[in-house]
């Protein structure tokens, strides 16, 4: 028979009760920049992570390591294209707008840089905007007025349609172009403009995200409680979820086969092609509003899902839902993620700070519950229309700028809570043992 000195007793529980606590390493950005009196209204990452874009009233690269490669004028918005390649902006007044293609290029130093390809004014604000791969074709939309497709050569007007669109996307391949907006419901449009097919399905809720994947078959948005996805090759694949929250914002691998939405009540959901969901992840992070997720971005392979709260935490997860890491920022709503496809880096940004993290970086356990649910598919209908396009000229903006500034910060090993734990211990066994 085994004694125990009573000695040890409350050296065991102690032990217990700090085996009960889950060990949360921290996690430190690779570095940070920050904006004077500027907004940071979009990022964006290279599939490499060679590079992270901003659009901050300028369009600002940086290298992984954070050092500023290129600060062109103008930009209060950007996309990239899926493959990477290019960059499209616009800086907006109250009535118009410009248009820039920027490519990235080899600098003489062999750093990326930005070229900027051309700018195309045009005569009213555009809203949304999506570019293809290697910047063939530009998807625009104006505010209450028209869509019109940009070619990639040149910045010239292809053809427009006058019917309304919120939200503008474009597949990889350039092929397939999608709009929506509450008073127009969902429309396909061709490369120059021209609608090509009309959705009848109600829209009880404002769109918060349209995307389309690269073949462009697979055409997935939000409105009010609902995801819907829907298979233009194969319309009895198109399903329809309803979630418990308003959905902030979905982001979908390339190929269209994972989705994963953010939720005003602090959910990550994760989606299959056919609309089953696999698991639900709450970020706990507080009440009302200020749970909220309110960005969302995956690798290529959805093994990586970074998601951004209105509390200020920046969340990584693998591809079961459990976080790799949780960094808390000090009460900055974050408004903007990004990852690279290949998850070798990872951004988010605030209103003014950019926080970028190398995901190879070390991992926690989280007790937050990771829930399975399966949903069951819903088959939508659609009908067909076409519309004569039309052509507008556009004009230039007048801007001013401001000048920033960069702050670094090292990557820090993070210091892991059971190491402390265990100096704690042996401290114990040491003061025991001379009392004893």
């Amino acid at each position: 028979m085994v004694t125990i000195e009573s000695g040890f007793i409350p050296l065991i529980i102690f032990f217990i009760l700090c085996s009960a606590v889950v060990p949360c390493l921290a996690i430190e950005p690779a570095w940070t920049f920050s904006g004077e009196n500027r907004k940071i209204e979009d990022i964006a990452v290279a599939p490499d992570g060679s590079a992270v874009v901003a659009a901050a009233g300028k369009v600002l690269l940086f290298s992984r390591d954070g050092t500023i490669f290129a600060n062109e004028p103008f930009g209060d918005s950007l996309a990239q294209s899926q493959d990477g390649s290019s960059i499209v902006t616009a800086y907006s007044s109250t009535v118009a707008s410009t248009v820039y293609l920027f490519k990235k290029k080899p600098g003489a130093d062999g750093n990326q840089t930005l070229q900027k390809m051309w700018e195309a004014p045009q005569t009213d604000k555009v809203v949304s905007f999506a570019v293809s791969d290697n910047g063939d074709r530009i998807a625009c939309s104006t505010g209450g007025k028209d869509v019109f497709v940009l070619d990639g050569d040149t910045g010239s007007r292809l053809g427009n349609d006058e019917n309304f669109s919120s939200r503008i996307a474009i597949s990889g391949r350039g092929t397939t172009i999608a709009g929506i907006a509450i008073s127009q419901g969902l429309k396909l449009y061709n490369t120059k403009g021209g609608i090509t097919k009309e959705y009848d399905f109600p829209l009880p809720g404002q769109t918060n995200s349209l995307l389309v994947d690269t073949d462009g078959s697979i055409i997935v948005f939000d409105t009010g409680l609902n995801i819907i996805a829907l298979n233009v090759s194969n319309e009895s694949d198109t399903w329809k979820r309803k979630t418990s929250s308003e959905v902030n914002m979905l982001a979908m691998t390339h190929a269209g086969d994972i989705i994963v939405a953010g939720t005003t009540n602090g959910s990550v959901d994760r989606y299959d092609r056919k609309g089953n969901s696999s698991w639900s992840y709450y970020s706990n992070s507080g009440t009302g509003s200020g749970q909220a997720v309110k960005a969302i971005a995956l690798t290529q392979d959805a093994s990586e899902i970074i998601a951004g709260s209105t509390d200020g935490k920046i969340i990584l997860l693998d591809d079961t839902g459990t976080p790799q890491w949780i960094y808390t920022t000090k009460n900055e709503p974050i408004r903007r993620v990004a990852i690279a496809a290949d998850g070798s880096l990872a951004v988010a940004a605030s209103d003014n700070t950019i926080f970028a993290f190398s995901t190879g970086g070390p991992r926690i356990i989280s007790k937050n519950p990771v829930t399975s649910i399966k949903t069951p598919l819903q088959t939508l209908t659609s009908r067909v229309r076409s519309t004569i396009s039309s052509i507008t000229r556009p004009v230039t903006p007048t801007i001013t700028m401001t000048e920033y500034s960069v702050i670094h910060k090292a990557t820090q090993s993070p210091l892991d809570e059971t190491a402390g734990i265990m100096a704690i211990l042996i401290m114990y066994c040491v003061i025991f043992r001379k009392g004893r």
